[in-house]
């Protein structure tokens, strides 16, 4: 017989998050998410829907009674929809687990934020480089015009 402390272990280990990566993303305790781990505790409902999110399952997956047998194209499938996080650093996933545990609307706010910024910092980039060629065009011009000077004298 397998429990909700079972899943929880094995789906964060599988997506690579250590416990307190969800503790943080979950905002609570790491020793509560242990709790849950180890079936001292039972996270609440809301708790529960959070959790999927983060881990990237289903509800119906955490709260399975034995893992399921997979079928050769059931693995298959998997593989070709593979979204773990084990080659993100440690900041990475962080930011993973968290932007989960949002809701729909604001991580599509997040989204919209991070791609503004990222727009204005290309505007910004831009603007510099065309300043410094600007100055590099007035300093060569500057250059030019001692060396026609000497070239006078």
């Amino acid at each position: 017989m397998y429990s909700i402390a079972w899943s929880l272990k094995k789906f964060r280990e599988n997506s690579g998050y250590t416990q307190q990566q969800m503790a943080d993303a979950l905002n609570i305790d790491r020793s509560t998410y242990a709790y849950y781990e180890t079936g001292k505790t039972n996270p609440s409902l809301s708790t529960l829907m959070k959790i999927k999110d983060i881990l990237n399952v289903s509800l119906e997956d955490l709260l399975e009674s034995e893992p399921k047998k997979k079928r050769f194209f059931d693995v298959a499938e998997d593989l070709e929809s593979f979204d773990r996080v084990y080659e993100l650093n440690k900041k990475e996933k962080s930011l993973v687990s968290l932007y989960r545990s949002f809701s729909p609307d604001e991580q599509d706010k997040i989204l919209e934020n991070v791609s503004k910024e990222k727009k204005n910092k290309k505007i910004f980039q831009n603007r510099f480089n065309q300043s410094m060629n600007n100055q590099n065009k007035i300093k060569i011009n500057y250059l030019h015009s001692i060396h026609q000077l000497y070239q006078i004298l």
